[in-house]
Formats: structure tokens, C-alpha cells, sequence
């Protein structure tokens, strides 16, 4: 969005400087400037040719002073900036240390007057802190228009980007993210996880720690994604709406399960008003969430 500030934020490590720098190398025909206030411009060069990609309109500038970084944003007028990171930036008219509450604000202040005057979109990444929040206590969520936090386990192969906050539009989506060796690939079918050898990992070492292991998922009859974990089931336990669901619906369900090599063995009606629980009116509703139980 034309004078927009985004904020991404997320654990040291989880990937926020690689997914930054894939955008300019996947859109050359973007003029793009990079500000890198944590490596050098050759550490995020070698970093570039490693991801691939097109890095002939990317412009990396190496700077912490904020007054010396719009400078040079105006001189090169790119149709993105990027900074990384806003804990690193720091302003003149502050006295005190990069990353402090107060310099932080300042950035980002400073950074949002410029995309509004400019027009240019600048992409600002900011680290979680030991508390959770990002870039401080909710400190820069009030002064950005977006913010996108990655989450997800840094020893692991994926990640996922979440909306938490869009002037521009809704906050319901998200996006899954695998990281590979060269850089993050989307992933289209989030289903595809289920069914990952990482998830048979994650479920033997949960056995050995739990006696029971419930997954929550969605409408088997509706969405294929609980059925890759049907197969690692011992039960599969229906949650159904009272009063909504027909008898063939449910016996498609079951008959799904079925197939997928699972077993049925019990269902659960919700929504049961308490003047039907003796005698009253009785209904199958259509299970929204499905437990699966070790």
C-alpha cells in the first residue's frame, strides 16, 4: 500500500530478514532500498545470492542514523524500503541508546512521516521481546499501519506469517511458510504439514510424554486436513451440532473416517438446550471441530 508502514516482528532467527530480502529478489522491476543496521552490505549480498533471485534493482545501504537513512531514501526515491532493524536505528534528537523505548518510538515515528510525505512504502522489522511483545511493550502496534508477526519454532522447517493488526484490511488471514536452503517457500496446502515426516516426529515424542493427546480439527466432510492424522489416531471423537445435521451427513463423516483407516467411537452434541435433555428434541449437528484422542 502507496505510504503505508509495516511492521514485522518475531523471534531473533525465525527468518524476518530473509523474507524481506526474497520480496525485492522476486520483484525487480521494484526499485528497492535495503537498510541493514545489523550486517554489513557484504554480509547481506552473499546472503542475496545464496536466496537467488534477481538483486540488479536492490540497493543495500548499511546505516544506523536515522536523519543519514531518509537522506539517502529521498536521493534514490525506491518504490520500497526496508529496514532492518528498528532496535538497531537511532535518531540525533534523542538522548539516549539504540533500541531504548524512547529511540524506538522516534524511528518509527520518524519513519512514518516519510512514507506518508513520500508515498513510499517502508517495511520496518522489529525483534519480539523476552516479554512478547514486539519491539517493546506494544510500543510500535499504536505508530505502524500493519503489523505481521512470524511465528514459529527456529529448529523447525516452518513458520508462519500472521496478521495482527491491518489498517488496510482484515487481520483473518494468514500465510505458511517453509524454510528451506535457499530462502522460504510458501506453502500452498497447509494440509501438507499433517502428512510431513515432521509430524509423525512431533506425535512419537508427544506418546512418550502424555498418556492422552488430543487434536482439534475441522470438518472432516468438508476440508481434507484432518485426514492425514486420522491414520495416527487409536479414536476419532465427533463434536456435532445439536438440531443442524442430517443422518447422511453424519454417516459421510463416519464413512470418511472410515477410509482414512480411523476408528469412530463416540460423538458429542453441543448446543443441547436444557429443556430437551429428557424426552425433548433430539439432533445430529454437524461437528465443527473433530478430537482425536491417543
Amino acid at each position: 500500500m502507496e505510504g503505508s508502514l509495516v511492521l514485522i516482528g518475531g523471534e531473533p532467527g525465525i527468518g524476518k530478514s530473509t523474507l524481506s530480502l526474497q520480496i525485492p529478489l522476486g520483484c525487480p522491476s521494484m526499485r528497492t532500498l535495503y537498510v541493514t543496521g545489523e550486517e554489513s552490505e557484504r554480509q547481506v549480498k552473499m546472503r542475496a545470492d545464496r536466496l537467488g533471485g534477481d538483486a540488479s534493482n536492490c540497493t543495500i545501504y548499511s546505516e544506523t542514523l536515522i536523519e543519514n537513512i531518509i537522506a539517502q531514501a529521498r536521493e534514490i526515491n525506491p518504490d520500497l524500503m526496508i529496514v532492518d532493524s528498528v532496535q538497531t536505528m537511532y535518531t540525533e534528537t534523542i538522548d539516549s541508546t539504540p533500541g531504548s523505548v524512547s529511540q524506538i518510538k522516534e524511528v518509527a515515528a520518524i519513519l512514518l512521516r516519510f512514507a506518508k510525505e513520500s508515498g513510499i512504502p517502508v517495511i520496518l522489522i522489529g525483534h519480539i521481546t523476552k516479554e512478547g511483545s514486539i519491539a517493546g511493550p506494544k510500543i510500535l502496534e499504536h505508530i505502524v499501519d500493519v503489523v505481521l508477526q512470524f511465528e514459529g519454532d527456529n529448529r523447525g522447517a516452518y513458520r508462519i506469517l500472521r496478521s495482527i493488526k491491518n489498517r488496510f484490511g482484515s487481520t483473518s488471514e494468514l500465510a505458511v511458510f517453509e524454510m528451506t536452503g535457499a530462502g522460504l517457500r510458501q506453502v500452498a496446502n497447509p494440509s501438507e504439514l499433517l502428512a510431513s515426516d515432521s509430524m509423525s516426529d512431533v506425535i512419537r515424542q508427544l506418546e512418550k510424554e502424555y498418556d492422552y493427546i488430543i487434536f482439534d480439527a475441522p470438518p472432516v466432510a468438508v476440508v481434507i486436513d484432518a485426514v492425514p492424522i486420522i491414520k495416527h489416531s487409536d479414536g476419532v471423537v465427533l463434536v456435532v451440532r445439536n438440531n443442524s445435521t442430517t443422518y447422511p451427513q453424519l454417516n459421510k463423516t463416519i464413512d470418511i473416517i472410515n477410509r482414512s483407516g480411523g476408528k469412530a467411537i463416540g460423538v458429542i452434541v453441543n448446543r443441547v438446550k436444557a429443556e430437551n435433555t429428557r424426552g425433548g428434541k433430539r439432533g445430529y449437528g454437524y461437528g465443527y471441530g473433530y478430537g482425536y484422542g491417543y
